[in-house]
């Protein structure tokens, strides 16, 4: 599924220092990505689209 590939992606993104640093960044993400199911069940495209970028965001500028 979508769900478990992203879970794994983040898993190896997080890495040694980082992973210990940012495991509330990876709690975000996945709250995110519960949302983002949500939403699309709800078929309320405007919601998924606003979560696809909040987790874009915080996956490729974590810092920010």
């Amino acid at each position: 599924s979508i769900r478990r590939q992203r879970q794994m992606c983040i898993r190896d993104r997080f890495s040694g220092k980082q992973k210990k640093g940012n495991t509330m960044d990876e709690k975000k993400i996945e709250k995110l990505y519960e949302l983002m199911e949500k939403a699309k069940k709800e078929h309320d495209i405007e919601a998924v689209a606003a979560l696809r970028w909040a987790i874009f965001k915080l996956e490729n500028y974590p810092e920010i």
